[in-house]
């Protein structure tokens, strides 16, 4: 089976058992409010501090199916959100994809902000610049020695 098909089945059952999981609990409409304004601003933060589409055209092609989709998941949490609030009441599905869209929002802005510039520097260049200076301690270590 194709990953890009496994990974969409996977989706959707995710939202479907998230639904379901929190049959039991009825958020406020303030709550899907929220979501609402802030899904939006999450996805510019993606975008904008992620540099989300850089070198997206030179990955294969299931990368950049996945990043699209993860782009697309709060944009329909959001308008997930906006259905309850038109309707004044959520269903199981339309919960389970706006929690659903909060989780993945939430999970890409931690993996921007531990990786990119929020830290000054990324992973690569932080472990290259260890590397370097496990070399330089090697050779006054050495130099020491001799």
């Amino acid at each position: 089976m194709d990953r890009r098909i496994s990974l969409t089945v996977g989706a959707i059952l995710i939202v479907v058992g998230l639904g379901d999981a929190t049959a039991w609990t009825r958020p406020h409409l303030a709550f899907y409010g929220t979501l609402a304004q802030v899904l939006p601003i999450l996805v510019l933060a993606m975008i904008v501090e992620g540099r989300y589409f850089r070198g997206l055209e030179r990955r294969e092609s299931f990368a950049r199916f996945l990043l699209k989709s993860l782009l697309y998941v709060p944009l329909i949490g959001e308008a997930a959100a906006l259905i309850c609030l038109a309707r004044g009441q959520d269903t199981a599905l339309l919960r389970g994809v706006a929690l659903f869209a909060l989780f993945v929002s939430v999970t890409l802005l931690i993996l921007y902000a531990s990786d990119g510039p929020a830290t000054g520097r990324s992973r690569k260049a932080a472990a290259t610049l260890a590397a370097v200076e496990e070399v330089k301690a090697a050779a006054e270590r050495h130099g020491a020695h001799s």
